[in-house]
């Protein structure tokens, strides 16, 4: 097992050891927990291996950076990697993230490839969130509540191999860290509610969603492989359910792409493909956005 990063001090040698038997516990507690919230999906498909190595830490620098240095290791497809805080948190384009204790901060480890494993995550995340507040999903990968940020995904593919390769799924959720006064874009459970949530129980939801929205999306992938060759397309039960979920369609919108220079264009969103990009309206032409930042007009 790795060493673990308790953010204590090294002359402390029984604080340290106290402190990793307990965290050794809740990692524990959280794989029960899991296999419990997946069994009231009542779902009987899903990915058994997802969540079944959870490595829980009090602080690191990045949880996506950690979770690198295990791909290689025994047991390391499905691992999540768990923090209580993290010091170096970056979302999408890299902008620095707020991580500190109170909120849910981890990286799944899949050896697979797969487009829609963000927008899994983000239909994972937002209906875990739902029991709490009126979360939305915002395309491609986010979750709002109010027009607030709330929850971000971030998937990042790792190439093993010329044949073989994994994806690191960063999910980083404000639950009882108050953002106010740090991030006036962004809320949290305790900021909407007036109250604290259980993290584990969150946790444990969210990954249980994890299970069953990644098995979908890789039986996708394949059912979309066997139909290519009649000339069919199957339906993507992923953008489905995530249209069920955001509120973007039909609202104003203003987009640019990264390498894009001048103004953010104006449009209107009108639709998500089954490929996963977003249809917008400029005028009368219409635009297919891959992964071009967004916002609401």
């Amino acid at each position: 097992m790795p060493r673990r990063a308790t953010g204590r001090s090294e002359k402390n040698g029984g604080d340290c050891k106290a402190k990793m038997e307990e965290n050794i516990e809740r990692e524990q507690r959280l794989a029960r927990m899991i296999d419990d919230a997946y069994k009231d999906l009542g779902t009987v498909d899903g990915s058994r291996i997802l969540g079944c190595t959870i490595y829980n830490y009090d602080s690191m620098k990045s949880t996506q950076e950690f979770a690198r240095g295990l791909i290689g290791s025994k047991r390391s497809d499905g691992m999540i990697v768990l923090a209580d805080e993290v010091k170096d948190a970056h979302g999408r384009f890299g902008r620095e993230w707020h991580a500190p204790k109170g909120g849910l901060w981890f990286t799944l480890i899949r050896h697979d490839l797969n487009e829609f494993y963000g927008m899994a995550a983000c239909v994972s995340v937002c209906e875990a969130l739902q029991k709490y507040v009126p979360a939305k999903a915002r395309w491609p990968n986010d979750v709002y509540v109010n027009e607030k940020k709330i929850a971000g995904i971030l998937v990042e593919e790792v190439l093993e191999s010329e044949l073989l390769g994994a994806s690191l799924v960063g999910v980083g959720i404000n639950v009882n860290n108050n953002m106010e006064g740090i991030l006036d874009t962004a809320t949290s459970i305790v900021q909407e509610t007036g109250r604290e949530a259980d993290l584990d129980y969150l946790f444990a939801n969210v990954v249980a969603r994890m299970k069953k929205y990644f098995w979908l999306a890789e039986r996708y992938a394949v059912r979309r492989l066997e139909l290519w060759d009649y000339g069919k397309e199957a339906e993507n039960p992923i953008v489905a359910r995530f249209k069920e979920l955001t509120d973007i369609i039909g609202r104003e919108v203003r987009y640019k792409p990264p390498a894009a220079e001048g103004e953010p264009q104006a449009a209107r969103a009108v639709d998500i493909l089954d490929d996963g990009r977003l249809v917008v309206k400029v005028n009368d032409d219409r635009v297919l956005l891959n992964s071009e930042e967004i916002t609401l007009v």
